[in-house]
């Protein structure tokens, strides 16, 4: 199969759940200018929106985005450039934008009857294009396992590790997940 590569203006990734916390009835956007190459290799901190199945926008958290891939204009495949100061602080999505990624993305997720994570662009003229669907793997796994359970706390670290680490502040996080390693304080940071 040889598939058109879409121009995206806009792209990025969209679950049929929350990843964070596997909150149900929501649809999660991330999103950033161009490429969605930037998104999905964690390159930029993107736009995220969750809009609820009755196309309610509850959260739009603007990204700082500092960088964006492009296509090559030079050739072939794509480059990291800077974003501009306007596209690092202006919405990359409208809100009917939004609601029509997760009109989407619902569809998607009731045909397979499962979770999904999709990636999406948009082009020039505005068309908004699905242009991958794979089942998300994590919380379909919990689902299985623990129907109409929301896991919020999980063992993460090893015990070998954790025998030998020493604990300096706990908590409950925003988003699952937990890491090890040394810490670093720095002063100031400097361009």
């Amino acid at each position: 199969v040889i598939q058109q590569m879409i121009d995206s203006q806009k792209a990025g990734t969209a679950f049929s759940l929350d990843p964070a916390s596997g909150l149900p009835n929501v649809v999660a956007i991330d999103a950033n200018h161009f490429l969605g190459e930037s998104v999905v290799g964690g390159l930029v901190t993107p736009d995220n929106y969750l809009v609820t199945n009755d196309e309610k926008l509850i959260v739009k958290t603007l990204g700082p985005k500092a960088l964006k891939v492009i296509r090559n204009p030079e050739g072939s495949g794509s480059i990291i450039v800077k974003t501009t100061d306007e596209e690092a602080f202006s919405w990359v999505l409208t809100d009917e934008q939004c609601r029509e990624i997760a009109r989407m993305v619902r569809a998607v997720h009731n045909h397979y009857g499962m979770a999904m994570d999709t990636e999406f662009a948009i082009d020039k003229d505005g068309t908004i294009y699905l242009v991958q669907a794979r089942p998300e793997t994590k919380h379909n796994e919990q689902a299985r396992k623990h129907p109409g359970t929301i896991p919020m706390k999980r063992k993460e670290v090893p015990d070998t590790v954790a025998k030998e680490a020493r604990k300096i502040i706990s908590g409950d996080g925003v988003s699952i997940g937990a890491v090890t390693g040394k810490v670093f304080y720095v002063e100031e940071i400097t361009p």
